[in-house]
């Protein structure tokens, strides 16, 4: 029988019943009894008695393979960590798909530098799958998530660019109030990893976009070879600044560099976007792509920025 982190179990010897909590080998799994105690029992001595895997809906939403593409619902991506229901200090990480597309995931996670894979699949319309299970009181060790996915569908729709975001638990995340987490409709804490719909301030847009910090004295602005596009290497004050707001500040220093750049004849510039969720890389390569004074674009030097930087070949 192979288990999984957050399987609650009971033992076959003896009137117990428990949590996994670790997988130790394929042999020695490590249960959280009552009173948050940890055991290592044989795998041969345990049964399942409901499974980790969380299915929220017996059935997909009903949508003709026809229906008009304005109707799905294109956002809804959470991480979710919930008290577990047996083990109170035990919280399980869930990854939750409140779109109408099929996400085809990757999750890894990262600790000091060190990344392992931690599970891949795909998750239905409307579902969610358990991620792993941690003590409450290691929740300055636990990990930061990294989650790719990407959106798929069998019927008529509008392809979306995948999503490629991380995201850190942090203490203050679980010593606030519960709320009911979406889908799973139980109390606990969630944040959503696709962009929410964003509304800009055009005013404050346009008063802050001549504060950005140049790179050059010169009263004639020339940007360097690699230009650095993250909020805090381009605005002081940007604490408060709405997710809509920075990235459109990011955008038009973007295409005032890339603008000055062809005027000076540059044959290549470099721009530093990040992974974060996608969003900023996938707008700056809709740009390049349409720009008439662009011969082509790659990714920037794999070894030094991964897939965090975009190299433009200019004409």
């Amino acid at each position: 029988m192979k288990f999984k982190i957050g399987d609650y179990v009971r033992f076959l010897n003896e009137r117990q019943e428990g949590v996994v909590t670790r997988i130790i080998d394929h042999q020695l799994i490590g249960v959280t009894i009552e009173d948050d105690f940890e055991i290592t029992v044989l795998a041969t001595e345990l049964v399942i008695v409901s499974s980790s895997e969380t299915q929220l809906l017996d059935t997909e939403v009903s949508i003709e393979d026809f229906a008009p593409i304005k109707s799905l619902t294109e956002q809804g991506v959470f991480l979710a960590w919930i008290r577990n229901e047996k083990a109170t200090s035990v919280f399980t990480i869930h990854l939750i798909n409140q779109t109408d597309y099929q996400l085809l995931f990757s999750c890894s996670t990262e600790e000091s530098g060190q990344y392992n894979g931690l599970c891949s699949g795909t998750i239905e319309p409307k579902k969610s799958i358990s991620l792993a299970t941690y003590p409450a009181d290691t929740i300055t060790l636990w990990p930061t998530f990294h989650l790719q996915c990407v959106y798929h569908r069998n019927k008529l729709f509008n392809p979306k660019q995948p999503l490629i975001t991380q995201y850190t638990i942090k203490p203050k995340s679980i010593f606030g109030t519960e709320k009911v987490v979406p889908q799973l409709l139980v109390n606990g804490f969630y944040a959503a990893l696709d962009n929410p719909e964003i509304s800009i301030d055009i005013e404050r847009l346009r008063d802050s976009i001549g504060t950005v910090k140049s790179p050059s004295n010169s009263p004639i602005f020339v940007p360097q070879q690699e230009v650095d596009l993250h909020i805090e290497e381009l605005k002081e004050e940007h604490s408060t600044m709405p997710a809509g707001e920075i990235l459109q500040f990011q955008l038009a220093h973007f295409n005032r560099c890339l603008d000055s750049a062809i005027a000076h004849n540059f044959e290549r510039i470099i721009f530093i976007h990040g992974l974060g969720n996608g969003t900023l890389r996938y707008e700056i390569h809709k740009k390049l792509s349409n720009h008439p004074n662009v011969r082509t674009y790659k990714d920037a030097r794999k070894e030094k920025f991964g897939y965090g930087a975009t190299e433009v070949l200019l004409k």
